[in-house]
């Protein structure tokens, strides 16, 4: 089976917000709310066990920085922040 996000950075048909060597974001084809992205190491991991400590770090930088932009820019009085790893966590 393809990974989607692997098919999304080897082909670029994602809405890039950002992208990165190490970490990128994309907005979703249909947002659940405004802001909604994705972000997603650069580089194929199983889930959250299998990705380095270093990208995971990266990551959460990543989703922090997007965060106080959506503060900013859309006057957002929070976030949501999910991480789904494994087949028993839908």
């Amino acid at each position: 089976m393809t990974c989607v996000f692997c098919c999304l950075i080897s082909e670029n048909t994602a809405r890039w917000i950002f992208r990165g060597p190490t970490v990128s974001a994309f907005a979703p084809l249909d947002p659940l709310a405004p802001g909604h992205a994705l972000v997603i190491p650069t580089s194929h991991y199983a889930d959250i066990f299998g990705t380095p400590p270093e990208v995971l770090a990266e990551t959460m930088a990543l989703v922090q920085r997007l965060s106080g932009t959506m503060r900013t820019a859309l006057k957002a009085g929070g976030v949501n922040i999910l991480s789904a790893s494994g087949p028993g966590s839908a």
